[in-house]
This record gives C-alpha cells, structure tokens and sequence, in this order.
C-alpha cells in the first residue's frame, strides 16, 4: 500500500499548473503516486503535462469537472491502493511537507479531511496548537487541497456525476458517510498551502488578487519555458 495517492484534477490554466506541480513534488516527502487527472484542456497544456514525465496523466477526452474526473481515475477500491489521499485542484502552492499533513493524520484517528488551505469564509469553530503549528476546526471547507483517509473516500462513492454536485459539499455535508452525517470536522493544517487563482469575486473574504496573480494570469508561453 502506498502512504499517499495525490490526484489533481486540471483544465488548462497551464501556469498555475506548472507552479502547483513545482511546489507539490518539493514537498512531497512521502511515498506517494502522482496523478494529474486532465479534464480535455486545450493541446497546450496536454502536450505540457506529455513532456513533464514526472506524474502518472490520466487524460480524459471531454471535461468530466471534479467528481467525474475523480470517478474516472480512481482505483476500485482506494483503501487497496492509499493510506491516504490528497484531492487538490490546479492552482495551489504547497508550502510544508507532506509528511507533517500524514503525520498529523496518523495522530488523530477520529480526523477523516485535512484542509491545507485556510479559508477565512468558512468559519473557525476552534484553534488550537499542535507541534509547532496551529490547527483551525471546521465544519466545511474549500477543497482547494484536502487530504483524506481513503477509507472516508471509499465510504462517499459513488461520487454524484449525473449532475454538477459539487466535490466538496459532497465530502463535507451531503455524502452517505459525509463528515457532517459522522458527527465531525474538518481541521486545517494553517500555511500548508495556498489558493494561487484568487481574483475578485472568487471570495467574500479576499477582495483583491494576490500579488503573485498578475504573473500567473498572463499567456502561457509569456510566463513559463515548458520543459
């Protein structure tokens, strides 16, 4: 069994791609397999990801969006494959180590989501301290990068794909085994990582673009040499 499956799902966005990836296998400390899930982005960014050759590509010929492209790639049965699984969308900068996120897992048995994105929209029920680090406690959270059991995944299958549910709702409050309908929370490892895309309008929180966007929001071939 594989300590960690990390499943990205992407469409175009090719800069925000290439730094999400960048960041992620800086920090990928644990065994781990590495999927981008590609949901038909334009030839630039498949021919990218062709040439990248440092993660497994599961390339789909029409957009899926979240949860069929999850259905799409995932194993039967993930709890064969997976401890656990880090579900995170195409344009995030991963700042710690994933074995802190695994660590902390391991140490909380009664946890089945790990956010390591902070989100200020969703409120904060508690804060605490762990290690050197501090946890927030949640009811719901964006999934802009989560890490789960596999075992929780297992038990919210089949992901709803006959209509646009959303991913995160589903996990959080409207699956059969949902965190909400097992009594728990969501906790978020705070400055594990960070949303890259945000713009006005994405947040009720964020009004303004981050200072790096400017960057990634111009043409591909402006912002980066593909390898």
């Amino acid at each position: 069994m594989t300590r960690l499956g990390v499943f990205v799902v992407s469409w175009n966005r090719l800069p925000f791609l290439t730094r999400t990836l960048e960041s992620l296998l800086a920090v990928l400390d644990v065994p781990a397999r590495v999927t981008v899930i590609d949901n038909a982005s334009e030839p630039e960014t498949r021919q990218w990801l062709q040439r990248f050759g440092r993660c497994v590509v599961h390339q789909l010929e029409e957009n899926r969006w979240v949860n069929g492209a999850h259905t799409a790639a995932w194993p039967a049965d993930l709890t064969t494959e997976y401890e656990y699984v880090l579900c995170c969308d195409n344009d995030v900068e991963f700042l710690l180590p994933l074995s802190v996120d695994c660590r902390f897992l391991d140490g909380h048995r009664d946890c089945d989501a790990l956010s390591l994105q902070h989100s200020p929209e969703h409120d904060t029920l508690e804060e605490v301290a762990w290690s050197q680090y501090r946890i927030a406690r949640k009811r719901a959270e964006r999934g802009t990068a989560v890490i789960y059991r596999a075992g929780f995944l297992q038990a919210n299958r089949p992901l709803p794909t006959h209509m646009r549910l959303d991913f995160d709702w589903w996990l959080f409050r409207d699956g059969p085994e949902s965190i909400a309908r097992r009594g728990g929370l969501v906790s978020v490892l705070m400055g594990a990582a960070r949303h890259l895309a945000w713009r006005p309008g994405d947040s009720t929180w964020q009004p303004v673009e981050i200072p790096e966007f400017n960057e990634f929001k111009r043409p591909a071939k402006e912002a980066l040499s593909c390898p």
